[in-house]
């Protein structure tokens, strides 16, 4: 069973009790994004679908724009997932999670303009990476960035980590970020993922269908697997419980483009305790 049908059928057979009008479609957004925040990072060229409960669900698309009927809004959420395709459903999921119990193991909160919050965001997510190189006590220690963001690789390469990275963008395969060369990720990523030690997965892998395939090598190979995710951010607990993977690093909307707060929370699969900071 995959991930994404997994997610539906728990959400389907959950106990927790919220009331009806919390998984009322209020809004949906399909927002065309380019976007490049500094020199280290590459320009982002996507999509994205936003879909409100009481909370926003998010989900990065390339590609064709998708349809969208208006007699959704004011829908149970619950009742219309098979209605589009999977972006629509991977967002709408997204919302109706937000809804439950979520407490994650950090949570940072960020503030100021998108250039700024682009380089902290990147030191958040190499910190944890580098927890679990200590953690772990990994020496050359060989990473793989699925699903590019220069600014992570940037700071990865600063700590002398040795970097892979794949994407399915044909505008960025081949090319150079940071000094790391773009790969194929349909070519390249089971002999990376055999390669290196932490593999490091963005959650727009759940909209092209990639996630499944990648969690599975993985864990089958005793790896260490991070989901960064925008995409999805509300999964996070539930990456962690059901499906083995060692910490999620969640960035809900209104994402870090955008200028004011922004809160990235952190699960992992292993919590000794809360934190929270700021």
């Amino acid at each position: 069973m995959s991930i994404i049908t997994d997610l539906e059928n728990r959400l389907l057979n959950n106990d927790e009790c919220i009331e009806t009008d919390r998984f009322i479609i209020r809004g949906i957004w399909d927002i065309k994004l380019l976007y490049q925040p500094n020199t280290h990072e590459r320009c982002f060229k996507y999509n994205v679908l936003v879909v409100q409960t009481i909370k926003q669900g998010c989900c990065y698309y390339s590609g064709k724009r998708i349809m969208i009927n208006d007699d959704l809004i004011g829908k149970d959420a619950r009742t219309i997932l098979n209605r589009h395709n999977c972006y629509f459903k991977i967002a709408t999921l997204d919302s109706i999670y937000a809804n439950f119990d979520q407490k994650c193991f950090k949570e940072y909160v960020l503030e100021g303009n998108s250039v700024i919050k682009s380089i902290k965001r990147a030191q958040i997510i190499t910190n944890e990476i580098q927890y679990f190189i200590e953690e772990k006590n990994i020496n050359n220690v060989k990473i793989l960035n699925i699903g590019v963001v220069g600014n992570i690789i940037n700071e990865l390469v600063k700590k002398g980590c040795t970097v892979f990275a794949t994407d399915l963008e044909p505008d960025i395969v081949g090319k150079k970020i940071n000094g790391v060369t773009i790969e194929n990720g349909h070519d390249k990523n089971n002999s990376l993922i055999d390669l290196c030690d932490i593999i490091l997965v963005t959650g727009m892998a759940l909209a092209t269908n990639s996630l499944d395939e990648i969690v599975n090598r993985a864990k089958s190979r005793n790896k260490i697997i991070i989901v960064f995710a925008e995409t999805g951010s509300w999964f996070g607990k539930y990456y962690c419980t059901n499906y083995q993977i060692d910490s999620v690093i969640s960035e809900s909307f209104p994402f870090y483009i955008f200028e004011g707060k922004s809160n990235i929370r952190i699960y992992r699969k292993y919590i000794k305790e809360v934190l929270n900071e700021e």
